[in-house]
């Protein structure tokens, strides 16, 4: 019995020391602007780590380190999807692919449609459309804040997470106790 506690105790110790340098990557795209943020398990910010951006053929084409907080920011023009990588030493690494710019051929058409659809529209109803855009991309801001925000406390391991899994290995070590005395008691 000593044995299995022990290996149990060496099993915690080790376990959460692991999941605690897990990093993860939160990163976001507006426009040619790319944000994101690193952070290790625990909550606390990637320092001073690694940023590699790739494009859809595997080149790198940029990289940058985080800040004192684990954030960093970008400045790109590439058009198509990118991985974003953190490299935070001794193995640890996470990495996010983000979509791909609209093309200018697109943007284009539809600044022409925005173009045509003020030109129709009377004062009022311009100064209304001006308005629900200013709402909708203050709104999409904080939607993406809150969303940052969210993944970053999902990605926490408490102290309810690591009792639940001691109480998983006792359960099964349980069946394993039951399974073993009744063929003792069958033989």
């Amino acid at each position: 019995m000593k044995v299995w506690l022990n290996f149990l105790l060496i099993f915690f110790v080790f376990s959460s020391l692991v999941l605690a340098h897990k990093v993860n990557l939160l990163v976001n795209r507006q426009k040619e602007v790319i944000t994101g943020e690193s952070y290790f398990a625990d909550g606390s910010p990637c320092k001073k780590c690694e940023i590699k951006v790739y494009d859809s053929k595997g080149v790198k084409i940029a990289e940058t380190k985080t800040d004192e907080w684990g954030k960093f920011i970008l400045s790109l023009s590439e058009k198509g999807e990118l991985k974003i990588v953190v490299e935070a030493g001794e193995g640890h690494r996470a990495e996010q692919k983000i979509k791909a710019l609209v093309s200018e051929k697109f943007s284009e058409k539809r600044e022409e449609k925005v173009k045509e659809k003020r030109e129709n529209f009377e004062e009022n109803q311009l100064i209304k459309q001006t308005v629900e855009d200013t709402i909708d991309s203050k709104l999409q801001n904080l939607k993406t804040e809150l969303l940052l925000e969210i993944k970053k406390e999902m990605n926490k391991i408490y102290l309810k997470d690591i009792i639940g899994g001691i109480g998983y290995i006792f359960g099964i070590w349980g069946i394993i106790a039951i399974l073993k005395n009744r063929k003792k008691v069958h033989t």
